[in-house]
């Protein structure tokens, strides 16, 4: 009976014990970023400055205030420990406890160091390393805790840091500097795997700074071992010395490499999931993953898929009234998909220079941010190149249907007003050309600027089509001059235009991903239509010059005959100012013959007027004229009067 009781209770025991091991395992649902909340309390709170004090009481007091919110009170008038189990964790506030802990320990750690390098003191030397192992000790049940409650990312971050804890305690004890290296090692490891698989720039300077931290404590391990006249021990001997320990709870050599892989799969899941990407030039894919210029792509990217959809056919019934809104609505919304694209990118790309400007220190994050701001500058061209293409393309459809329009038959008075709206003038057509060819040469510097072979296909790409819009351009240059009455000029621009677009048919762009960029710019096909448009409107301009010229003649001729007497003096009263007392009128007609008005006659009708008579001087030859001789003689003898008299005679008496 004792026995059968006794192996009853062992069975009921084994099934309790079973079951509070099952309600013990919780499922890991926290995540704890336990390095970025270590170094963003140390850095608020006096570390930086070297101010141990003030961050001992910023983590006393954060203790407190958790012990007060997860009420974890040990008792008010005897202590009663309150131990924090597995099962116990419902927030992931219960895990900042030992990580506080260890960090108040820690600090006061600190404190006392600095105390003895200024006074040595074996008493606050024997406290500094006792403060040292109550941190390594609460660290290592941070990473217990960690491990069983949060995720992988999570628990290696926490191993990492009782690793560290662990091997400053030994730093400081002097001893079993092998012990010390290994743990270094390890935490060394861990943290470098940690950066490889970081989701952003910030996490990963986190991790480096960690790595940069231990340097100087793996050093000095090495230089003490080497003055022992011990050889270095190899990472495999590293590895079997904490594998040894038992007593750190660390993980294992397999188990460590279990959950790597698990973080680095996770990680690739997450980043292909959650991840933007950005692609120039095609086939270079780069990750975005600063979160403000991932907030700015993402946006665009939205935006290229608008775009890049088809879209459905608008059946509206083109009336007088509709017609022209019907055309407007949809090139409208297209356009402002591509305003708000191309502010998308240049809000993107802002960020990615602020944040260049801010992470020019960290490793590997500014070449990053750099590839972006090149990228992002490429999809800027590109996408303005691709919105004045669609503008140039709308416009030429409509100047062309303008022209079909114009040789086709009358139409009626309201049809025609909205055709007359509807249609594009030349000269549009010609500055959205300019505004194309401007892209297309910002593109093609880029590609300069890029290098390599795909820069180079894009610059001859974006070349050839430049060459490509200049035909164009020429032809509406010269559709614009015809209907300006200047044939002579439309007629040299129009064999222009058929030369270049001859021989811009004869290259074609070569099949690459990044020369597809361009492709829908302009094709040969295009430039064979051009050329054959060009050569029969040159003949068009041919025809308007003869008959201008011919025009011409007529016009002077009949100006010539106008110029008789007895014309002019039949028009005499034909004005409204030559004859205010007739009632009829004189405004002239808008319609039939077009008469115009009759206010005044201009030029003014020639009179005759009388003229002075001529006088010609031809008789001054034949007078006399009588001696004044005389009257020469008697003016030099009256010349010695007045003062020089007066001399004359003065002299004369004072010689006698």
């Amino acid at each position: 009976i004792l026995k059968m009781a006794s192996s009853n209770m062992d069975i009921d025991g084994g099934v309790e014990a079973k079951a509070e091991d099952d309600l013990q395992t919780p499922v890991r649902t926290f995540e704890l970023a336990l390095i970025s909340l270590v170094q963003r309390a140390q850095g608020e709170h006096g570390v930086k400055h070297a101010d141990f004090t003030r961050y001992r009481h910023h983590c006393s007091n954060r203790l407190q205030g958790l012990y007060k919110s997860l009420k974890l009170q040990h008792g008010r008038t005897k202590f009663v420990k309150r131990k924090i189990e597995p099962a116990n964790v419902t927030d992931v506030r219960f895990l900042h406890v030992p990580v506080f802990s260890a960090e108040r320990a820690w600090a006061y750690a600190m404190e006392l160091k600095k105390e003895v390098e200024s006074n040595m003191h074996l008493r606050k030397r024997r406290h500094l390393i006792s403060r040292l192992a109550k941190a390594s000790q609460f660290a290592r049940e941070a990473a217990r805790l960690v491990h069983k409650c949060c995720d992988a990312r999570s628990a290696l971050e926490a191993e990492a840091y009782a690793l560290g804890m662990a091997g400053y305690v030994l730093l400081e004890k002097e001893v079993q500097w092998e012990r010390a290296l290994s743990r270094f090692m390890r935490a060394k490891r861990l943290y470098s795997e940690l950066a490889k698989v970081a989701a952003d720039s910030d996490a990963q300077s986190l991790y480096l700074q960690q790595i940069e931290s231990m340097e100087p404590a793996i050093r000095y391990c090495n230089y003490q071992i080497s003055r022992a006249g011990q050889a270095a021990p190899g990472e495999g001997q590293l590895e079997a010395m904490v594998d040894e320990q038992t007593e750190l709870g660390a993980l294992d050599g397999a188990a460590l490499q279990q959950q790597l892989a698990s973080l680095a799969t996770q990680t690739v899941a997450v980043q292909s999931s959650s991840l933007t990407h950005i692609e120039w030039p095609p086939g270079n894919r780069l990750p975005v993953k600063h979160e403000r210029v991932r907030a700015a792509v993402q946006q665009a990217n939205d935006l290229t898929c608008q775009l890049d959809s088809p879209q459905e056919p608008m059946e509206v019934v083109p009336t007088a009234s509709n017609s022209t809104a019907a055309g407007e609505a949809p090139r409208n919304s297209r356009a402002q998909l591509f305003d708000r694209l191309l502010q998308a990118l240049n809000d993107a790309r802002t960020q990615a220079r602020t944040a260049m400007k801010a992470d020019s220190g960290a490793q590997g994050g500014y070449e990053e941010l750099e590839a972006l701001e090149s990228a992002l500058t490429g999809l800027i061209a590109k996408r303005m190149m691709d919105k004045a293409s669609l503008v140039a393309r709308d416009l030429k459809g409509r100047f062309a249907a303008g022209l079909a329009r114009g040789t086709g038959a009358a139409a009626g008075a309201g049809q025609k007003k909205a055709a007359e709206d509807k249609n594009a003038r030349a000269a549009q057509v010609v500055r959205a050309l300019d505004t194309l060819l401007r892209a297309l040469t910002d593109l093609a510097d880029l590609g300069v600027q890029g290098g390599g072979r795909a820069g180079e296909q894009l610059h001859d790409a974006a070349m050839l089509q430049a060459a490509r819009v200049r035909a164009s351009r020429c032809y509406y240059v010269a559709h614009s001059l015809l209907g300006s009455q200047k044939p002579l000029e439309a007629f040299a621009l129009f064999g222009r235009a058929a030369e270049r677009a001859q021989e811009c048919s004869q290259e074609s762009l070569p099949s690459t991903p990044v020369a597809e960029l361009t492709a829908h710019v302009m094709s040969t096909q295009d430039m064979a239509s051009l050329a054959q448009s060009a050569q029969a409107y040159k003949a068009v301009a041919h025809a308007e010059a003869a008959s201008i010229s011919a025009g011409e003649k007529d016009k002077v001729t009949t100006g010539v005959e106008k110029l008789a007497l007895e014309q002019q003096a039949a028009a005499a009263a034909s004005s409204l100012v030559d004859a205010p007392d007739m009632f009829e009128s004189f405004a002239g007609s808008t319609t039939g013959n077009k008469a115009p008005a009759r206010i005044y006659k201009f030029p003014f009708p020639m009179q005759a007027i009388p003229m002075r008579p001529i006088m010609l001087d031809t008789a001054s030859a034949y007078l006399e004229y009588p001696d004044l001789s005389h009257r020469v003689g008697r003016a030099e003898s009256q010349k010695n009067t007045g003062v020089l008299k007066s001399l004359t005679s003065w002299w004369g008496s004072a010689r006698k």
